[in-house]
């Protein structure tokens, strides 16, 4: 097993014409872009919903963050 080691080590597993067409067959994907539409609009919403939206996830975070602090103990509430 071990005899011919270095010429093993010497071999590759694909030959450059396969590794080639194994990575031209995977599909190409597109990358969409957020661009802001007619009354600059993003997603359908426009700047006040943005930043309720916003300000929510904001404030869940933060919500979340406090309870894993009062649960490891981190914090105390009294």
């Amino acid at each position: 097993m071990f005899d011919d080691l270095r010429n093993e080590s010497k071999k590759s597993e694909f030959e450059s014409d396969d590794l080639g067409a194994l990575l031209d067959a995977r599909p190409k994907v597109a990358k969409k872009s957020v661009s802001l539409m007619k009354g600059g609009k993003i997603f359908g919403m426009n700047a006040m919903q943005r930043f309720i939206l916003s300000f929510l996830l904001f404030a869940v975070v933060c919500l979340a963050g406090m309870m894993v602090l009062v649960v490891t103990e981190k914090v105390l509430l009294f």
